[in-house]
């Protein structure tokens, strides 16, 4: 049955991976994502899912019902929906934050969430100030090192641990092969949101 003979009820019992693949199966090759940064079709969304799905697993430990917190900069689509995918096809529980959350409640999110791991942007870490670097453990080199694509990096009690930074761009790509999504139930919780903290606490 195709996504378009779906009824919405039929739908609403399965999740958001299964969603996707059943998509890539029927239209590979159709433009799913259009941004300032270019198109993206279904089939490589699914692939840069899986990737990211396999660094998390694989590099952070993460496990079905894991938070994964998922810190992109709006320009870049890809890489948020990639990684949003990626961290329900680990089975892990999105939890997307706003680009121009500052450190300290990044931090804050972190520790509250008991986050297993980040995917963010080297562009955000650059943006922030002296101090929120420092907040956040940043090291000198990190900027030189992961200056464009999207990183993952595994979280233990709300420190991020950048001695274990992983190159979503050039050290995972195809690495994770066509496994499956980690199983998970249609009513379990899929992300956990959280306001933009520009007027407060997020």
């Amino acid at each position: 049955m195709s996504l378009g003979e779906i009824s919405f009820e039929e739908a609403g019992r399965l999740t958001i991976p299964v969603l996707l693949d059943r998509r890539v199966t029927e239209t590979p090759d159709a433009v799913a994502v259009i941004g300032t940064d270019g198109s993206l079709r279904f089939g490589d969304w699914l692939r840069e899912a899986m990737d990211i799905s396999w660094a998390l697993r694989g590099h952070a430990g993460v496990v079905a019902g894991d938070r994964v917190v998922v810190w992109i900069s709006k320009g870049e689509a890809h890489s948020f929906v990639s990684s949003f995918q990626g961290a329900l096809h680990a089975g892990a529980v999105a939890v997307p934050l706003d680009d121009r959350i500052s450190a300290h409640d990044l931090q804050g999110i972190l520790e509250e969430t008991t986050a297993r791991a980040i995917v963010m942007s080297p562009r955000l870490v650059a943006k922030l100030t002296v101090n929120g670097q420092r907040e956040l453990g940043v090291p000198e080199s990190f900027a030189e090192m992961h200056p464009e694509s999207a990183v993952m990096i595994p979280v233990e009690n709300g420190r991020l641990l950048f001695e274990h930074v992983y190159d979503i761009g050039s050290e995972v790509t195809l690495a994770g092969g066509n496994d499956a999504p980690v199983a998970r139930r249609p009513d379990d919780c899929a992300f956990l949101g959280f306001t933009s903290g520009s007027t407060g606490r997020p």
